[in-house]
């Protein structure tokens, strides 16, 4: 699986344009260039891994391919960790938290990364430091959310040696009321709007703060399914929705969105109905205060929408061995008419009394 990704990375990570040219384009002299591919050059931690870990203390690191393009890559699902003594340090491998160091005893063990031919190695001390403090995060100090919201919470602690080291892997937190309020682990489900005291708990040191949820803010729109990507003949309306998507998940109070079209000739809106006037494609979108949705619409040519036998062949008698043309006219979508006399399926309830050959 390694080896694939970064065989992938090499050979089809390159820098194209719209037409899967180079980044570059055409040279001065208009001529394409040779598309350059992006290979992987070094691999790195983020962050930037400390020299010491106390016991019982657990660092998360991902894992960084640096691109021959300066970019850079998270390819941590794809590396493979391992610890040179999981008696000092263990390091998880497992999908969904790969590269938790976690500090065992006292020693010293090397933590490596590795993805395909690169890899990355730091020294790591594990030392005997006594947590003395622990504080939440600026970020997360009196934190205010909409309703729905799930911040993960961040914590340093202060070590007896003089280190500041996140923390919130491995400390417990509690928030004061469990009806607006739960955790799982360092994650936070807002259920419902108050104000609640969170703690956070490792081994005899504490801290708190308050969270302040707040109504559930809109997030974003969708077209409904059935007017995505519409055809229209010219001349028909179409009447669109939306659905909303609440922080919380919710779907509901509806919405009331602006609609516009990129091209307002071809096709226009009246509020939510829009209106096919010419033959073409236009981009729908839909705005609720800066929350947009969009969807193709296409327009074809107008259709029949009913028929008009001329009313002087309406009625008729028509001697025994006579021929007699009718004419029949198409009312269009657009509200136009067409002759289609000569394209109309015509037949008779009588083949003894009267044949039709086209429209005679």
């Amino acid at each position: 699986r390694v080896f694939f990704f970064f065989s992938f990375l090499t050979i089809l990570l390159s820098c194209s344009g719209d037409d899967g040219d180079s980044l570059s384009g055409k040279g001065a002299s208009g001529q394409k260039e040779a598309s350059i591919p992006v290979t992987v050059v070094n691999l790195k931690f983020f962050p930037e891994p400390a020299d010491s870990l106390p016991i019982g203390i657990t660092a998360e690191f991902q894992a960084i391919a640096v691109l021959s393009d300066a970019s850079e890559q998270n390819v941590n699902d794809l590396a493979l960790w391992t610890s040179s003594m999981t008696s000092i340090a263990t390091v998880t491998t497992d999908a969904t938290d790969r590269g938790r160091v976690t500090g065992v005893a006292l020693g010293t063990t090397q933590i490596t990364a590795t993805f395909g031919d690169f890899s990355a190695t730091y020294s790591l001390t594990v030392t005997d430091a006594r947590l003395l403090s622990m504080s939440f995060k600026p970020a997360f100090v009196d934190l205010s959310v909409p309703k729905g919201r799930k911040p993960l919470y961040e914590l340093d602690g202060t070590f007896s040696d003089g280190s500041t080291i996140p923390i919130q892997l491995d400390a417990t937190f509690l928030s004061s009321d469990a009806s607006k309020v739960t955790f799982a682990a360092n994650e936070a489900t807002t259920l419902n709007e108050g104000v609640v005291n969170i703690s956070a708990s490792l081994e005899t040191v504490s801290a708190t703060t308050t969270l302040t949820i707040t109504p559930k803010v809109l997030d974003s729109i969708a077209v409904v399914g059935p007017h995505q990507n519409l055809t229209l003949a010219k001349g028909k309306t179409n009447l669109y929705q939306v659905e909303p998507t609440y922080s919380d998940n919710s779907h509901t109070p509806a919405v009331t969105p602006v609609w516009t079209t990129t091209d307002p000739l071809t096709a226009s809106f009246s509020g939510n109905t829009i209106t096919a006037l010419l033959v073409g494609t236009v981009t729908v979108t839909a705005d609720v205060s800066g929350i947009t949705a969009t969807t193709g619409l296409t327009i074809g040519p107008a259709v029949v929408e009913s028929i008009v036998i001329d009313p002087s062949h309406q009625s008729l008698q028509i001697p025994k061995g006579l021929n007699q043309g009718y004419l029949a006219m198409g009312i269009m979508s657009d509200g136009t008419s067409e002759n289609i006399s000569g394209t109309a399926v015509w037949t008779s309830s009588d083949t003894n009394v009267a044949t039709l050959v086209g429209n005679v």
